[in-house]
């Protein structure tokens, strides 16, 4: 027999065996970016792969892996797979020789060689990588080669609509159809019609379909024995996708000894159907995988409980409405009054309220029903007079497809959970889209355009780029230990605010839903750590060896009993908790639980705030239960260049006319105002800003930011370090203050609360500044400069220098620059032994020879002996 001819090629572009779509488009794509490389077919293709093949064979070059000789070959181009075990001759040969292997692939990224590279972006389709690179180096192709670049990824990301497909998807999909991609190949061979045994096939399969629940993920397996083998079934299993409503299918085909698996999955964050098929022999990415069985002897059956095993113990997340509830809940007595109830929902935000009576719901009260009672008398009736009795309610362990189906089907808002007869949580609508769908309820009056959340891959990214490695390790030690006691924890706060802005993370806050103290107690038994409790706020500090600090807190939420009063604090949910807190920048967290680790929960539109570079308050009367909040509106106003959106500008400014401040505790008012003076902010541009929003009468009604205290506040930021060692924010006071009359000035400070030395530094600087000013214009020695400042501290100096006229500041400068550490030759032992002067005569001397030298009188050591005996002819030391 004459043996076979193989070609010798140097380079070539492969894919996976049974290729589809986006696998033979990558590999042409590939020849095109590597000049002189071929395509290769890796044993098979799908169905619809051969037939586009063998319509369009002219345009291709395939050749067939088993005519190639790896003998001559240099260079490998591996496209939409990663697993080079499977192409059996190259794995021969790379133990043979090296034979340089670039891989792109849109799968997870997995261990290789550092020889090997590695080019992998987590696109739907591994061809949108492949479009950026001939993109980029603008390299042609024909209408044909992008038809079929463009139907690699519509088949990828099932024609856009799968949740795996990104923005870039489109565009690259968008960029081919514009370069010549015809749209009725494209649907000829995305949505071809079935031909008569895959009809037959597909209403078998469609017939025995059942459906589990895994952890709320709702799962479908179709199995059937088949006469004849069908080629397309992972096609038929899409369209039997869309025609259940599940979140996972497995489709089982067996054909006498031989047996077709095919998995699909609506989210790769719930069951990777890619690494189960990969453990039973075949292969895929999270969202789809298939496997072919050879000599299959196993059933149907079997086969079925053993995907289903697989399923449970690669299940990443639970879908149960244990997991998004919120609890504990606020409820209300069904003999309460009506007003009551309306004042809860109010202070917390609710929009209803269940009824209980001794604990068992009897009804749901409607918070848009009690608003619309104005009549008192009405509002006095018991809640049993308003509320909804026939009460629809779910179990903690319900999926959230059986919730979605009742509140679509019965239009309800929230829904009850009960467990033992007992309320225990509560679902809402915006809990269920946010838990579905990642959407999160529009604010109200909201303008914008809602920017879309990161993914958890995105997020566990950032996480890995800003934050140090030791950093990361204990965060997600901390995550591992609630875990264990059944506790959920998240990161809060500033760090999730700065980590998402790119910046530094200072502070680590983290809570914990539940009993933080007792986490805090198992991480001091498994971590080494410093644990140090406040009982009263229900907080804990962690300080780990490597000097890392972390403040562990209980989800809380907290009410204002009337505006301005200090907030009264109980135990809440982690919605609770955020809703508590200041603006919806600081209102994200991201969650630590191991199979949710780095996902972002914004209840409140933070990040669409964030990127929109706005500071907004959570509800109308955040400035009027807490003033102090204005002042850091603007410090994050300035420090990330934000700008106050209308409303909440609006409220800070109603807030201040309302004098709601003079209510509260004046010094926490005044706390925050010292803190935003001690930042590092333009201080010119945080006065103005305050001035803007009328936010100056929290020190006085009479300060007017006039151009000389603008003057003055400008020239204060050069003095500091240098000058002024005092806290910033007392130069600032000082200088705000400098034209209002000492009555008014000594009442500010005493609600400041300084100490007396900082009280003597303001009084000498008021009491002396104009005159001083006055003096310093005229004089024009050295030695009367020093006789005008020596007596003054430097911070009272530093002050001067913000205050003065241009020539007063040159001399005030003069003399600490110069003239302040005037020194002699002569020591003031040697002096004494000269002149037999003692104690006050002696430093009235020596201040002599200073000033003759500071005036150019002295110029060196022999000239100070010289004037020694002057000084001690004409002078006498005689107290005046």
């Amino acid at each position: 027999m004459k043996k076979k001819n193989l070609l010798t090629p140097k380079k070539i572009c492969i894919s996976h065996s049974y290729a589809d779509f986006d696998a033979i488009a990558t590999t042409i794509a590939a020849t095109k970016l590597y000049p002189g490389s071929i395509p290769v077919i890796n044993q098979s293709t799908e169905n619809e792969v051969q037939r586009f093949l063998a319509i369009y064979k002219d345009y291709f070059n395939f050749v067939q892996l088993q005519d190639i000789s790896f003998e001559n070959i240099e260079q490998i181009v591996l496209t939409d797979t990663q697993d080079i075990e499977k192409i059996r001759p190259l794995q021969v040969e790379l133990k043979k020789r090296d034979i340089e292997i670039i891989i792109y692939d849109h799968h997870p990224l997995e261990v290789h060689e550092e020889s090997i590279k590695v080019i992998v972006k987590y696109y739907g389709a591994a061809m949108t990588l492949l479009y950026e690179k001939l993109k980029r180096k603008r390299i042609q192709f024909n209408p044909i080669e992008a038809t079929l670049f463009i139907i690699g990824i519509y088949e990828d990301t099932g024609s856009l609509t799968f949740p795996s497909t990104t923005p870039k998807d489109l565009e690259a999909a968008a960029f081919f159809l514009k370069n010549g991609a015809k749209l009725n190949i494209i649907s000829e061979f995305i949505f071809p019609p079935l031909q008569d045994n895959q009809k037959k096939l597909f209403a078998l399969l469609l017939e025995s379909i059942a459906t589990y629940s895994i952890k709320g993920v709702q799962l479908a397996i179709a199995a059937v024995n088949f006469s004849k083998y069908v080629n397309g079934i992972s096609f038929l299993a899409h369209r039997l996708m869309v025609s259940v409503d599940v979140d996972v299918l497995f489709v089982i085909v067996k054909s006498g000894n031989k047996t077709i698996i095919v998995a699909r999955s609506e989210d790769d964050n719930t069951i990777p159907v890619g690494s189960i098929m990969e453990s039973i022999g075949g292969g895929g990415h999270p969202q789809a995988g298939s496997a072919f069985i050879k000599n299959d002897e196993k059933s149907l059956d079997e086969w079925t409980m053993i995907l289903l095993r697989l399923a449970k113990n690669e299940c990443k997340i639970s879908k149960l409405v244990e997991d998004y509830m919120s609890s504990p809940v606020k409820v209300i007595n069904d003999s309460s009054v009506a007003g009551e109830a309306l004042k809860i929902m109010l202070r917390y935000g609710h929009t209803g309220l269940p009824v209980v009576n001794k604990n068992k719901l009897v009804g749901i009260l409607s918070r848009k029903d009690i608003e619309r009672i104005t009549d008192e008398k009405l509002l006095s009736r018991s809640v049993k007079s308003y509320m909804t009795k026939n009460v629809f309610w779910v179990s903690p362990e319900s999926s959230l497809k059986e919730v979605e189906n009742l509140i679509i089907n019965k239009n309800i808002g929230r829904l009850p959970v009960i467990f033992n007869h007992k309320i225990v949580g509560i679902l809402t609508r915006s809990d269920l889209l946010r838990a579905l769908y990642g959407f999160t309820k529009p604010s109200v009056n909201e303008q914008m355009h809602h920017i879309q959340l990161p993914t958890r891959i995105k997020m566990n990214q950032w996480l890995e780029s800003y934050l140090p490695t030791d950093h990361l390790k204990l965060i997600r030690q901390i995550g591992n230990i609630s875990e264990t006691l059944d506790k959920r924890a998240f990161l809060v706060g500033g760090c999730v605010r700065d980590l998402l802005l790119n910046h530094p993370c200072n502070d680590y806050d983290i809570l914990i839903e539940g009993n933080a103290f007792e986490l805090a107690g198992e991480l001091e038994k498994k971590i080494p750590c410093k644990v140090i409790k406040n009982p009263e706020f229900h907080t804990a500090k962690i300080i780990f060896q490597n000097s890392v600090v972390m403040d562990l807190a209980s989800t809380r939420t907290e009410y204002y009993e009337h505006p301005a009063a200090l907030p009264t604090v109980s135990s809440g949910s982690l919605r609770e908790d955020l809703y508590r807190r200041d603006f919806t920048v600081n209102c994200m967290a991201i969650s630590l639980e191991p199979k949710r680790f780095g996902t972002l929960i914004d209840f409140y539109h933070g990040y669409d705030d964030l990127k929109h570079k706005k500071i907004r308050i959570l509800h109308n009367l955040s400035f009027l239960e807490d003033p102090s909040r204005i002042f850091r509106a603007i410090v994050y106003s300035l420090r990330y260049s934000f700008n106050l959106e209308e409303q909440t500008y609006e409220a800070a400014i109603n807030a201040m006319n309302s004098g709601i401040f003079k209510n509260t505790s004046r010094y926490r008012v005044l706390s925050g105002f010292i803190q935003m003076l001690s930042e590092s902010l333009d201080i010119v541009k945080t006065m103005k800003m305050v001035e803007k929003l009328n936010a100056l009468q929290v020190l006085s009604q009479d300060i007017v930011l006039s151009e000389a205290i603008l003057y003055s506040l400008n020239r204060s930021k050069r003095i500091f370090d240098d000058f002024f060692s005092a806290p910033k924010w007392v130069l600032y006071i000082l200088l705000l203050t400098i034209s209002l009359p000492e009555q008014e000035v000594s009442k500010i400070y005493t609600r400041f609360k300084v100490n007396n030395k900082t009280l003597t530094m303001v009084t000498r600087v008021r009491s002396s500044y104009l005159l001083l000013d006055s003096k310093l214009e005229e004089v024009l020695k050295d030695s009367q400069i020093f006789r005008l400042l020596k007596n003054y501290s430097d911070n009272e100096l530093g002050a001067f220098l913000c205050l003065f006229s241009i020539k007063p500041r040159k001399k005030i400068l003069r003399y600490l620059n110069n003239l302040k550490g005037i020194t002699l030759c002569l020591s003031g032992q040697e002096i004494s032994s000269i002149t037999g002067l003692q104690k006050r005569e002696l430093g009235r001397c020596i201040e002599s020879l200073k000033m003759l030298k500071l005036d150019k009188i002295i110029l060196n050591c022999d000239d100070e002996l010289k004037m020694l005996d002057t000084i001690l002819k004409e002078h006498t030391f005689e107290e005046e």
